[in-house]
């Protein structure tokens, strides 16, 4: 089936891996492809755990009006959410991001067929929301196009 637009969602903590496939995946031209805006971050700030993250006030106060901006001006308006889930992690906000975009009835695809929010414990209820397993940029413009 042909799409118009994708969506990625993922932790901030693959910002550097996020960055490598989302250009891997524009040579392939697909469409458009939205994506959370990490870069403008401080590294001192990604690579901080979320629990960590969230004792800083500015992030604290930051961080849901950039959720719920990545939900209705990049999700909602997409074709196809996929989640970057490398080693099966999904942070709290993707999950969140999985579960309004699985609401939208969006077709969603991962890069790991494994959901976990603390690197140990399944998300189940997750998991069988994913239509796909895709592991790769070239994989998934076929899928697009």
């Amino acid at each position: 089936f042909s799409m118009r637009s994708i969506v990625i969602c993922s932790s901030m903590r693959f910002r550097d891996d996020l960055d490598k496939f989302r250009q891997s995946l524009k040579r392939f031209k697909v469409g458009i492809v939205l994506e959370p805006d990490f870069r403008r971050l401080p590294d001192a700030t990604v690579k901080k755990e979320e629990v960590e993250r969230l004792k800083g006030k500015r992030y604290r106060d930051s961080i849901p009006g950039f959720v719920l901006s990545h939900l209705w001006k990049k999700i909602a308006p997409a074709d196809v959410v996929y989640i970057y889930n490398k080693d099966g992690y999904i942070g709290h906000n993707t999950l969140g991001e999985l579960f309004f975009a699985a609401g939208k009835e969006k077709f969603i695809c991962s890069f790991d067929e494994r959901m976990m929010v603390d690197g140990t414990v399944r998300e189940v209820c997750a998991e069988v929301l994913v239509n796909r397993v895709v592991k790769n940029p070239k994989e998934l413009s076929e899928l697009l196009t």
